[in-house]
């Protein structure tokens, strides 16, 4: 037919434990995929096979599953944090950069040459957890980074994970009216506090909003804002 196929290569696993015994319909130990996935989003159970040698046995129990869904979000966790990081102007990188993007190259080799070596996948998982915490220790010093080495941290993550069928997700914008509505919120609780003569609440406030891109301008006719 014209229809591509579907996998050019079909990889078989080792056996699925239950309790010590291969999962089997005769044993009535089994669960379909389509019972996993009315639980955990297919990402998951990717990352639950992906993360045990194809040539060794997978234990199968609920506990596994739960702990398969906390790292995945532990990585998503890691590229939320990125991108609540400032976009800096152009400029010479910072020495934090050089050395992210330094772990974010040596992330791909190591993960890469994971792959080569007998599909090796859960050492290749490791090497993403490796620079998950990378990103989380730039990110926890609040740091602006340059918007090109963001990009490359993302689409890196993307084009990883995409081989084990993980980290694919789009990750919902936050609705427009949602954050003016807060910007404006914000604003008035701080007039509030100017008006109670509590400047140093206030003047946080203002560095927070700032810290997050909105820069509010005092005018003849009150406070406007705008992004940075």
């Amino acid at each position: 037919s014209d229809k591509k196929p579907m996998v050019n290569y079909w990889l078989h696993t080792g056996f699925l434990m239950v309790g010590g015994e291969k999962m089997a319909k005769s044993l009535g130990n089994f669960v379909t995929i389509r019972d996993m996935l009315e639980d955990y989003d297919p990402e998951v159970l990717r990352f639950f096979f992906a993360s045990t040698h194809y040539r060794s046995p997978i234990d199968y129990t609920e506990n596994s599953l739960q702990q398969a869904k906390n790292s995945l979000d532990t990585l998503y966790t890691a590229l939320d944090n990125l991108k609540e990081l400032q976009i800096k102007e152009d400029g010479e990188p910072s020495e934090e950069e050089k050395e992210l993007r330094k772990q974010l190259q040596e992330t791909e080799r190591r993960f890469l040459s994971a792959m080569d070596d007998d599909f090796n996948a859960p050492l290749a998982i490791s090497h993403l957890f490796d620079l998950s915490r990378e990103i989380n220790l730039f990110a926890a010093q609040e740091l602006e980074i340059n918007g090109g080495l963001l990009t490359e941290i993302f689409n890196t993550f993307r084009e990883l994970g995409g081989l084990l069928g993980i980290l694919q997700r789009e990750q919902e914008p936050v609705e427009e009216e949602l954050v003016e509505e807060l910007v404006e919120m914000m604003i008035e609780l701080r007039d509030e506090l100017r008006k109670r003569k509590d400047f140093a609440t206030s003047d946080r406030i203002r560095a927070e909003l700032r810290r997050l891109g909105i820069v509010l301008e005092d005018t003849p006719k009150g406070i406007r804002w705008r992004r940075r």
